[in-house]
């Protein structure tokens, strides 16, 4: 089998003929047929596989620190995010997949094995240093943490309530009674075929507001009430899509870095809220050919574009001011399952396609094809093997891990930053 192949070929079982076989733009990375590796990477010795191999990871909103976990340990192990260093390990679990790490107070928040309330943990020693004491009413359920680390966000039997991580204390909490769902925000919503990090609520980067929707439980999915609450007073607002929403069920969220917008994705596509203005713009379509829904993950860190995911991994950038499509990347039909995420400032979107076990790596501005990461092992027919994996705030790097091991990697070259290694467990065994 070839090393590289300069064409792309309607003859060969993986071809993703895309950007990279036209003119125009800017130098782009080859098309997955042409990515030197094929099976095991003969650029990366055995012993350069890291044995730290882990099924979910988390990095800090700074960019300093990320976590893992793995089904078979007890422990979470927390890694510096540059070195890829392990910092420390935590007999602890995380809280369903939220990520409540603080890199600049070197702070997590977890429950210990059987313990209802939650735990702050001093990542320095690893040691418990405080507990948010659970209610009598009912266990109350993280949402994130405010934009400096220093508070958490939690739904409870007495409604929305900040947490200072000091002590810890009660600092403020819902003015307005809630019903019980809304202690939990619950739906059926959000991105459904693709596996992402969102959720269906979301809090704003500056740490002013939390949105969160409630959708029917029932299939099909009914439609979703929205609400928006001002995290520094308290107030609960419930918001209504403009009068002419024909459909009103929640795909995702998203804020603009500078909190005055929220992006709202439904099954019939987005619309963009002023929350500022309190005013509506005009619905921008999903137009996808299976499924309209539109969903935003993520804005570009001058708030002017806006990542979203259409069905099937469909990528696209949007112009905000004017709802204009500024780039789109559909995968092959073959190859559309996997996992999505997108960096925190909107520079880079990582697409993980399970078929051929490739992270595919994409401009936030556009959605073309900057390059591909090959974490180990990727490109040839197998039982596909699930990588887990998250990109680095600055999208400059990604964790990614599976049987054949963990690292750090960089996002626009496919160069090995390093093996993640954890001195207690042994060395990784070749697979048979």
């Amino acid at each position: 089998m070839p090393t590289l192949i300069r064409a792309c070929s309607a003859m060969l079982p993986l071809v993703l003929c895309v950007a990279s076989c036209t003119s125009g733009g800017p130098p782009q990375q080859p098309a997955i047929t042409e990515v030197k590796h094929h099976g095991f990477r003969s650029d990366v010795p055995p012993e350069q596989r890291g044995n730290a191999v882990f099924d979910d990871v988390w990095w800090s909103g700074d960019g300093s620190l990320f976590m893992t976990s793995y089904h078979l340990s007890p422990e979470l192990r927390v890694w510096d995010g540059k070195s890829g260093a392990l910092v420390t390990r935590l007999v602890a679990s995380a809280v369903e997949g939220v990520p409540l790490l603080d890199g600049r107070g070197r702070r997590f928040v977890g429950r210990l094995e059987g313990k209802p309330e939650l735990v702050v943990f001093d990542l320095g020693t690893g040691a418990p240093i405080g507990a948010i004491p659970e209610a009598a009413a009912g266990p109350r359920f993280p949402l994130g943490l405010t934009a400096d680390g220093d508070a958490v966000v939690l739904a409870g039997p007495h409604g929305i309530e900040v947490w200072s991580l000091a002590g810890p204390t009660l600092l403020r909490k819902t003015a307005a009674a809630l019903t019980p769902a809304q202690y939990r925000p619950a739906c059926v919503g959000g991105i459904p075929a693709t596996l992402n990090e969102k959720h269906c609520w979301e809090l704003s980067p500056g740490g002013h507001w939390l949105a969160a929707a409630i959708t029917a439980n029932d299939p099909p999915p009914g439609s979703s009430r929205f609400f928006l609450v001002n995290l520094a007073t308290m107030a609960v607002e419930e918001l209504s899509l403009p009068e002419g929403a024909r459909d009103r069920t929640l795909a995702s969220f998203a804020f603009s870095p500078d909190d005055s917008r929220l992006a709202f994705g439904t099954y019939e596509g987005m619309w963009i809220y002023d929350i500022t203005e309190r005013s509506w713009g005009s619905l921008i379509p999903g137009q996808h050919r299976r499924n309209r829904y539109l969903g935003p993950v993520r804005f570009g860190a001058d708030g002017r574009r806006v990542v979203t995911l259409g069905d099937q991994m469909q990528t696209s950038v949007f112009d905000v001011a004017t709802g204009g499509l500024l780039g789109r990347l559909e995968p092959a039909d073959w190859d559309w399952e996997g996992s999505f995420r997108v960096s925190d400032d909107g520079s880079r979107v990582v697409l993980y396609h399970l078929a051929s076990d490739i992270l595919e790596v994409l401009d936030g501005r556009d959605a073309r094809r900057i390059g591909y990461v090959c974490p180990y092992y990727c490109n040839v027919r197998h039982k596909p093997m699930p990588v887990a994996f998250a990109v680095s705030p600055n999208g400059r790097t990604v964790a990614a891990s599976h049987r054949y091991g963990a690292a750090l990697w960089r996002t626009d070259s496919d160069e090995l930053v390093t093996p993640l290694e954890d001195p207690e467990m042994p060395a990784l065994g070749m697979p048979q």
